[in-house]
């Protein structure tokens, strides 16, 4: 059986890439009363820290939290560039008093669900990617 959903989908990138994506999602999701979701990755969202004070009631943030911006493992960069780290989202969503869950499930019920895939699953996809 194929469902089929309609989808709005909008893209950002910055100058660098990661520069004010939660900013703009945050901007998106205050222009409308629709339920608007965010994709980013930590590192991404560790850069936009600041715009997480705005969360709209009507934003969905999903983090993909694979410790680090795993995409410069694939540019044989300095290894610095990754900014491997250990961190994760909990804390900084408690304090913001943002609704928070590690847990696929709650994705309806949080405002901020943090995801942590697998290190294997993101070179793998990322090889596919690049094919």
């Amino acid at each position: 059986m194929t469902q089929r959903k309609h989808q709005e989908v909008h893209g950002n990138r910055g100058v660098n890439g990661i520069d004010g994506q939660l900013a703009s999602a945050i901007g998106l999701a205050m222009g409308t009363t629709r339920k608007v979701t965010c994709v980013l990755g930590d590192v991404t969202t560790f850069y936009d820290l600041s715009s997480l004070r705005e969360m709209p009631d009507n934003l969905n943030l999903i983090i993909m939290n694979n410790k680090g911006g795993r995409i410069f493992d694939m540019l044989k960069l300095d290894k610095r560039i990754v900014l491997e780290h250990g961190n994760d989202f909990k804390d900084i969503c408690a304090g913001l008093k943002l609704s928070y869950s590690q847990d696929l499930g709650d994705f309806d019920k949080v405002q901020v669900l943090e995801l942590f895939p697998a290190r294997e699953q993101g070179e793998m996809f990322l090889k596919e990617w690049n094919k």
